[in-house]
């Protein structure tokens, strides 16, 4: 009887299994699209990031922000099965402004149906796409000009901009500026992947929202402003660089 009860337990057990595993396969078949929206929320070493605030750094230094830009782009959502959904270049080009909340929501239309775990995107415009040269930029570029996000087109874009002003335990109040983007032979465009703790679900009638915290507090690890206060080129773009990929992460996915 013991044998016959675990032999009806292991069996129901593959059968739930094989409806899950079924299930999942069948979403991500379906047809249809429907849309994403990704929600970018800066904060700073874990707390709300509110313009007119200080916030102290990792070198003890007192910042308070008047301006922070960057470019979100070339934007892939991944399926739980390892598919790729890629969004047209052309149609993936943004940039979030601290300032200015209505830039804080980016939707993706068109996405098909489907479970999804990861997003994958660039922090700054990709090389590839800069040396289509300025009639190979659309309209993004005079959106870039306007924002004050492009030294010249010769220089190239500004990926991350940066500014405010900051005090130390021996300084006044001075000025500062943190921009990256193409320096010497570094071209420091950055790609950012991120999982997410619960499954993104598209459905036609299912549009989710995935919640990205933008942790400004680490774009300055290794980072000195009395020693340089203004980093718009050089090894200290490099690093501010390679520290944006842990500045991202997903806090939460809302399926509705």
């Amino acid at each position: 009887m013991k044998n016959l009860t675990n032999a009806i337990i292991l069996i129901a057990s593959i059968l739930v299994m094989s409806s899950c595993s079924s299930s999942d396969d069948q979403l991500n078949n379906q047809f249809g699209t429907s849309a994403i929206t990704l929600k970018f929320d800066q904060i700073f070493n874990g707390s709300d990031l509110i313009s007119g605030l200080s916030y102290t750094n990792q070198a003890n230094e007192s910042l308070v922000f008047d301006r922070i830009n960057y470019i979100i782009s070339n934007i892939e959502f991944i399926k739980d099965n390892g598919d790729v959904v890629r969004v047209p270049k052309s149609e993936s080009y943004f940039i979030v402004q601290e300032q200015n909340e209505q830039t804080y929501n980016i939707t993706i239309r068109n996405i098909p149906t489907g479970s999804f775990s990861k997003i994958r995107f660039g922090v700054g415009v990709d090389e590839a796409q800069f040396l289509l040269g300025a009639d190979g930029q659309g309209n993004f570029l005079a959106y870039a000009q306007s924002l004050d996000m492009l030294w010249s087109w010769a220089a190239g874009y500004k990926f991350l901009a940066i500014e405010g002003n900051y005090t130390t335990n021996t300084t006044t109040q001075k000025s500062f500026k943190v921009h990256t983007g193409k320096t010497g032979l570094a071209y420091n465009y950055t790609e950012v992947e991120l999982q997410f703790p619960e499954l993104a679900i598209v459905r036609e009638n299912f549009s989710p929202s995935i919640h990205i915290m933008t942790d400004v507090y680490s774009f300055f690890n290794g980072i000195r402003l009395s020693d340089q206060d203004q980093i718009m080129g050089g090894e200290k773009v490099s690093t501010v660089s390679n520290n944006i990929p842990s500045a991202f992460s997903v806090h939460h996915v809302h399926n509705f």
